[in-house]
Order: structure tokens, then sequence, then C-alpha cells
């Protein structure tokens, strides 16, 4: 993502690059993994709020499934996505950091989503991926209070699988990628999908149940 002027901040037009990357990336057979990161000082700090309010329910819900194709696009790749997270993923940056794969962390990552003191929702699959990853305690935790957590606390409940200084994060994630890239890519493929398919179910389920709420939050206001 390569907003840095913003700190990645999510714009429609960003989601449509990133769209684009990872169908490129996943019709290119050289291809074997894939990192996403942020050019800068974040990783993706959420979605851009300069941008014009949609002004109808039903532009809102484009604006919703735009966000929520990303993180799909990322959730249903077929090939493994390590998230390397350099600085901030607040709010949609995280739902996409979550919906990879694997996630390392610098040090001076951190991690949260403010959407209820906003009075609005998480709609990219974060209900069902964020308690798989960390457990319902710390998942309801992060998106009841809105806190944001540093990498360290990432780590401590699973968030994050490792923790690196900033400057050696980007080569830390490329090793991870180079080593699985090197394993046979069916093996690779069948073990991803082994735990995708089990959870499929509920993860299109909170897509489609955090779409409605949103549009009901938004209709509210």
């Amino acid at each position: 993502m390569d907003r840095p002027e913003v700190m990645n901040a999510s714009s429609v037009a960003l989601k449509g690059e990133l769209g684009a990357a990872f169908e490129r990336a996943n019709r290119d057979a050289n291809v074997r993994a894939i990192v996403l990161t942020g050019n800068g000082r974040a990783f993706c700090a959420g979605g851009d709020r300069k941008e014009s309010a949609a002004p109808t329910s039903a532009a809102y819900r484009l604006r919703i499934r735009m966000q929520q194709d990303i993180c799909s696009g990322i959730w249903n790749s077929s090939k493994p996505v390590i998230a390397a997270v350099n600085g901030h993923a607040i709010g949609g940056g995280l739902e996409m950091a979550v919906a990879c794969d694997i996630r390392l962390a610098g040090k001076s990552a951190t991690f949260g989503t403010p959407v209820c003191s906003l009075g609005s929702i998480s709609t990219g699959g974060l209900h069902d991926q964020l308690s798989r990853i960390v457990g319902a305690g710390h998942a309801l935790h992060m998106l009841l209070s809105g806190e944001t957590i540093d990498a360290d606390a990432a780590l401590r409940i699973g968030l994050v699988s490792s923790v690196h200084d900033d400057r050696n994060l980007a080569e830390a994630a490329h090793r991870l990628a180079t080593r699985i890239a090197s394993y046979d890519a069916i093996s690779v493929a069948a073990t991803r999908r082994a735990f995708r398919e089990g959870m499929r179910p509920g993860f299109q389920a909170a897509l489609d149940l955090e779409e409605g709420l949103a549009v009901e939050l938004r209709d509210r206001a």
C-alpha cells in the first residue's frame, strides 16, 4: 500500500489497486507467496475519511462491499498471504491484517478498531476472524473498548506470530515468504484450504451480517 502521506488510508482507488494486485498475483504461476505491507510509517490507518460520504444507503453498501471484496480477496487468495505490519493497522487496516494467513509486526506496530466510538461497526469479517485468532475475550475487548494495542501485546494474545525491529521487518517477511515458496505448492495450497474451508461459513456469515448492521447504524444516525 503506497499512500504514505495519509498513512495508507484506504481510499476507493487504493482498494481497486489492491484487488487488481491480488488478482495478478493469483494468476501468476511464478508467485508462490504474497507479502502485504505499507509504505512509510503505517500499514493502513483505516478508511480515508477525506473522501466524500456515501449519499445513500445503496452507495454506502457499495463502499462496504469494496472493503469486503479486499478482505475476501486476501482471505480467498490461492497463495499464502503474510502481513508485514509496519506501524498502524487500524480499522480497515486491522481487517486486512486479520484476513492474512500470517502476521509479522514491527516494534512500532499498533492494532485497533475505533468503530464503536464512531457509532459504526467493522465490516470486513473482523468479528469472525479476530475471535478465532485471539479468542472471544481479547477480541471483544478490542472491539468494544476501541483501545489500541502495541506489537508486544499483539504477540502475547497471538494476533501476530513474531515482532521485529522495524528496519528488519521487510527482510523477515521476505525470508518467511521465500521459505514457504520453496515448499511443494500443492501441499501449501491443500494445507491452507484445510483451514479456510472449515472457517468459510462463519466468515461469509460475518460479512453478510456486518453489512446489514452497518447500514442500519448509518440510517439511524
